[in-house]
C-alpha cells in the first residue's frame, strides 16, 4: 500500500514538476535569508507543547513545510517530497537535522489530524507535526516570511532553518525531492 501510494505521489511529482513548479527552486532561493527569531509556543501532534525556535529548531538544521492535513491540491504533493526527504536521508535525520510539517490551520488541524496525518506518510521520530493557535501561528509565519495561512491558495515552500546562524533559505513551488536532498546533504557536510 504504501509503495503503491509513494508510485502515484511520485507521478504527481512528476507532472507538478512539468507544469513549471520546479523553476520557482533557481536564484532567487539560494541565498540565505537572517531571520529575527522570537520564540513561538507550539504543540506537537503527541500533545506536547514546545518552543519553536528552542526546542523545535535549537542548533538544528531543520527542513520546514507549511501545510493543512484537509489540503487536496498542493500539500499532498509537499508531503510526498518530505516522505521521500526522510527515506533519503534516514541516515542523516536526528538531533542535528529534523523534518517539520507546520499546519496552517490552527482551527481544523487538532493533534489527531496531525497524528493521523503523519502515521498515514509514515513519519518517523524526526520528522515532527507542529502547530499552534492562531495569533502565535501568525507570528511565527511572519518570521518565517511565509505569507498569511491562506488555505485557499497557499503556496507550496520548503525552508531550510539553520539555528546555529540564524539562517534560512527558501526554495517556492515543488523541487523534485532527488535536488532537495542533494542540496541538504550538501549543506549538512559543510556544518562545523
Amino acid at each position: 500500500m504504501i509503495v503503491a501510494r509513494r508510485g502515484l505521489l511520485a507521478g504527481l511529482l512528476c507532472l507538478a514538476a512539468l507544469d513549471g513548479a520546479a523553476r520557482a527552486e533557481e536564484d532567487r532561493s539560494s541565498r540565505p535569508v537572517r531571520l529575527r527569531r522570537r520564540e513561538v509556543p507550539v504543540e506537537d501532534a503527541g500533545g506536547r507543547r514546545l518552543r519553536f525556535w528552542a526546542e523545535v529548531v535549537g542548533d538544528s538544521l531543520v527542513l520546514l513545510n507549511p501545510i493543512f492535513t484537509q489540503c487536496s491540491s498542493l500539500c499532498p504533493l509537499t508531503n510526498a517530497v518530505m516522505a521521500e526527504l526522510q527515506d533519503r536521508l534516514a541516515d542523516r535525520l536526528g538531533p542535528d537535522f529534523r523534518l517539520v510539517s507546520l499546519s496552517i490551520d490552527p482551527f481544523g488541524d487538532t493533534r489527531a489530524a496531525l497524528s493521523a496525518m503523519a502515521r498515514e506518510l509514515g513519519a518517523g521520530p524526526h520528522w515532527l507535526w507542529i502547530r499552534a493557535e492562531p495569533a502565535a501561528l501568525d507570528d511565527l509565519l511572519r518570521q518565517l516570511s511565509a505569507g498569511a495561512r491562506r488555505l485557499d491558495d497557499h503556496p507550496p515552500l520548503f525552508l531550510l532553518l539553520d539555528g546555529r546562524t540564524g539562517e534560512a533559505l527558501r526554495a517556492d513551488g515543488i523541487p523534485p525531492a532527488d535536488r532537495l536532498a542533494a542540496a541538504l546533504r550538501a549543506r549538512l557536510g559543510a556544518r562545523p
